[in-house]
């Protein structure tokens, strides 16, 4: 039996369709991939006095840039501490997250957190926390003054914890807020 090569084709396009159907072999289209877990590195909650709204949102060790879940909105003050899954049976490397203004298509540095372990006992190795903050001043008169990058993005950190850091200037945990405006963190990234 011989056949054409319309024939062929039609033939090997139905034989095709059918091994690649619902109900036949499920292509990599229909396989759902997974989301690779990641740990917790610490949380972050909003406090916005104001309004009376406290947010909370958890910053993972995923890599890229990652977008809060409450960009553009403005908050009065920023805590940080360590996550009830922040502790480590191992030590681990110091890590930094980099806080972000987003600003039409830029991402505006606010400052990052450095992160060291420390070995708490039967607790493991513990996340401690420092706030590192690059501020642009210029002089006017006899005074210094911040030089905003954006609106919304001030470049004073204050710093409101009532912890005391240990012997290399870590904290426990972090408050803080930007002076004298609202904070708007809407990225981070964690390196």
């Amino acid at each position: 039996m011989v056949m054409d090569f319309k024939t062929t084709a039609s033939l090997t396009l139905t034989l095709l369709s059918l091994f690649f159907s619902p109900m036949g072999w499920a292509g990599p289209e229909d396989e759902e991939e997974e989301e690779p877990e990641y740990a917790t590195l610490l949380i972050l909650q909003f406090e916005n006095f104001r309004e009376g709204d406290n947010e909370e949102a958890m910053v993972e060790f995923r890599p890229g840039p990652v977008e809060s879940p409450f960009a553009g909105k403005p908050f009065d003050r920023v805590r940080i501490e360590f996550a009830e899954t922040s502790y480590f049976p191992e030590e681990q490397q110091d890590r930094s997250v980099y806080l972000y203004r987003n600003n039409k298509d830029k991402r505006l540095l606010l400052a990052s957190i450095q992160i060291r372990f420390y070995d708490e006992g039967d607790k493991g190795w513990v996340p401690h926390f420092k706030i590192q903050q690059d501020i642009t001043l210029i002089r006017q008169g006899d005074k210094w003054l911040p030089i905003p990058t954006a609106p919304g993005a001030s470049n004073v950190v204050m710093l409101t914890s009532s912890s005391i850091p240990n012997t290399e200037g870590y904290y426990s945990y972090l408050e803080f807020s930007f002076s004298p405006k609202q904070i708007y963190i809407d990225s981070w990234e964690v390196k």
